[in-house]
């Protein structure tokens, strides 16, 4: 590594690369702001952080023919059509605990106190560009409602009667619960065909989301999703698991909560959209949080404490060794344990109500119970063969692409 580029990296790139046709190396690092290089004697040296942008409106997002692999990155895996995301904002105005972009990772890591927006009318170029592109789902990221009611009503006013030849998909975040006034403006906005929304109320139990930073009830989160229900406007809701303060008490609690959501797929009335449930294992405790930065302030404790850690428990083949934390109330294993009950949970309830065939059932099941026979023999495999822990890792993936040997490697494990 020859250099670290700091917080907002566009003009401190550009500079740097005008410097280095100027001067040699050492001296161009120099004259560049927001870097941080070792001199000829070793020594650390910080250049000044320059001024955070206060709009996004002189960047471009839509310059596709930059991206490698094109292809890849551009594509979905599940309906191998084009999608991109466009940022509403950069900074945030939340402070939640276990987010690498919440307000205090933008002050410490960026130098940025609030938020930079992109204007709808440049929002709206940039969908006028993608859709050329034949991008057919675009992702916001950060809630427009950051921004304020103007910004908000503005944004609207300004998709207001747009029509699209390939643009058919638009998700949209909700940092918290949204009232029905504005998801009714959303449905009239008629931004793209279909308008999807995302929340993550982190927790199931409201005590563990408030410390978390997430400051709203399971109730004003269920009239949210009902509210979407009404409206025939999908919506996801995508939790976190093995967050501070939670036991194995309110690992089940989030266990009923997602029967109870999914149950609201089948309420009385006349719409067809859809309410998903999903979760997050939080292997990682992400570096740049506040949990991170204070861990025993907010119930975690960190298991690695520079990069050289991090980086040789991630080249680990498996994903047990790359949790990076411990709750005050979950050690290491119990996390993993956690991780893979939650798993069976959810693919039970989504059997139980029909979201799943028996086939698609018992195939789940069968990963699972072939991902819980390895989680109890990976300690052996790694501490007493490392030498063959390379070959074996290759020999499990194999074993798992087919229903045959994963029985027979569950059945021959369970015997010894």
């Amino acid at each position: 590594i020859d250099v670290v580029v700091k917080g907002e990296a566009e003009y401190a790139l550009h500079d740097l690369f005008l410097n280095l046709e100027k001067y040699g190396r050492k001296e161009a690092f120099k004259k560049t702001p927001n870097l941080t290089f070792r001199d000829s004697d070793g020594r650390i040296i910080s250049t000044n952080m320059r001024d955070v942008v206060s709009t996004l409106d002189q960047f471009e997002f839509t310059r596709l023919d930059l991206v490698e692999p094109i292809t890849r990155t551009l594509t979905s895996p599940f309906t191998g059509s084009k999608l991109w995301n466009l940022p509403v904002c950069r900074g945030c105005t939340e402070n939640c605990v276990t987010c690498g972009g919440s307000k205090l990772s933008y002050l410490r890591l960026l130098n940025r106190d609030t938020p930079a927006f992109r204007s709808p009318q440049r929002l709206l170029e940039d969908f006028m560009k993608l859709d050329e592109l034949g991008v057919k789902s675009i992702f916001l990221f950060q809630d427009p409602r950051i921004g304020g009611e103007t910004y908000v009503n503005e944004l609207l006013k300004t998709f207001k009667g747009m029509k699209w030849s390939n643009i058919r998909n638009v998700g949209i975040e909700l940092f918290w619960p949204a009232s029905r006034s504005y998801l009714e403006s959303l449905k009239k906005s008629n931004i793209a065909e279909n308008v999807g929304l995302s929340i993550s109320p982190e927790s199931a139990v409201d005590y563990i989301r408030f410390a978390h930073g997430r400051c709203y009830s399971t109730s004003d989160l269920m009239k949210t999703i009902i509210y979407s229900k009404e409206l025939n406007i999908p919506i996801g809701v995508f939790f976190m698991l093995c967050l501070a303060h939670e036991t194995h008490e309110t690992i089940r609690d989030a266990w009923l909560l997602w029967e109870k959501i999914l149950s609201l797929n089948f309420i009385q009335c006349k719409t067809s959209s859809k309410i998903s449930v999903d979760f997050g294992p939080m292997i990682l405790l992400d570096p740049g949080s506040k949990a991170f930065f204070y861990p025993e302030a907010h119930g975690y404790k960190i298991l690695f404490n520079n990069f050289l850690e991090l980086y040789k428990n991630l080249n680990n083949f498996h994903w047990k060794f790359w949790i990076n934390y411990e709750t005050f109330n979950m050690n290491k294993s119990e996390i993993g344990r956690v991780i893979l009950d939650s798993w069976e949970a959810l693919s039970t309830i989504r059997w139980k109500l029909g979201f799943l065939t028996d086939r698609e059932y018992e195939l789940e099941m069968l990963r699972i119970k072939f991902e819980k026979t390895i989680f109890k023999k990976i300690d052996e495999v790694v501490f007493r063969r490392p030498e063959e822990s390379e070959e074996i890792a290759k020999e499990l993936v194999e074993i798992s692409r087919d229903p045959f040997l994963t029985w027979s490697y569950i059945i021959t494990e369970e015997d010894l």
